[in-house]
């Protein structure tokens, strides 16, 4: 677990740091063999580091924490130029090494790269049938409103058809009720008109029976 953060400063300095005595260890080796020696896969990493950073103007600075003797040592044999021949054509081959080992990995595709054009198909296929279902789906869900609308339209135009009879039943009923209204009133009227002349009738009738009998007594 590291404790301190984890900055771009931190990490450049243990970079510097790590450079440093990997140069410096370097350096000293080849001052006492003459020769280059041959490096492990661990070390060739730092070493090809140390070569691209040969050819730039890459300064590597010392940790203001790393502040002993040994390191100022380190450092100074770390900042020395490897003005052989055969390190600066040292630092053009790894340069170009690396060159290649890019392009090569750039244009070779992955092994999962069958893997994911497959998985791609079948996301896709996928993808298709997940529309197709929707778009049946979305289709149905449409003719069903067409019919329930249709259902409603209908419902709605017999209830208006219910309501239109109602209301002219209703219109009917009324006429009928004046209708009888007027019809038992003119009735009455008759029957009262007949009451009136048969009262009349039976008046003169009275009348001319009393004249009648009235005319017998005196010839009498």
């Amino acid at each position: 677990m590291l404790k301190k953060p984890f900055t771009s400063r931190s990490v450049r300095d243990r970079f510097d740091l790590l450079i440093t005595r990997y140069a410096a260890n370097d350096r000293r080796n080849q001052k006492k063999s003459g020769t280059e020696e041959e490096y492990s896969e661990r070390d060739q990493l730092p070493q090809d580091i140390l070569c691209l950073i040969d050819g730039t103007s890459y300064k590597i600075k010392r940790s203001r924490k790393d502040g002993g003797s040994a390191s100022r040592k380190d450092l100074a044999a770390a900042s020395q130029p490897m003005n052989n021949t055969a390190a600066r054509k040292k630092t053009a081959a790894t340069r170009d090494l690396y060159m290649e080992r890019y392009a090569a990995y750039r244009d070779t595709p992955p092994e999962s790269a069958g893997i994911d054009l497959d998985m791609a198909g079948k996301r896709k296929s996928d993808q298709n049938t997940d529309y197709d279902f929707m778009l049946k789906r979305m289709r149905h869900e449409m003719i069903m409103k067409e019919k329930e609308c249709e259902v409603e339209l209908r419902r709605l135009a017999f209830e208006e058809s219910k309501l239109q009879w109602e209301k002219e039943l209703k219109i009917m009923e009324h006429e009928e009720r004046i209708l009888g209204r007027r019809e038992r009133a003119e009735e009455k009227e008759e029957r009262r008109h007949r009451a009136e002349e048969q009262r009349r009738a039976d008046a003169r009738d009275n009348a001319l029976i009393q004249l009648v009998q009235s005319l017998t007594a005196k010839i009498n």
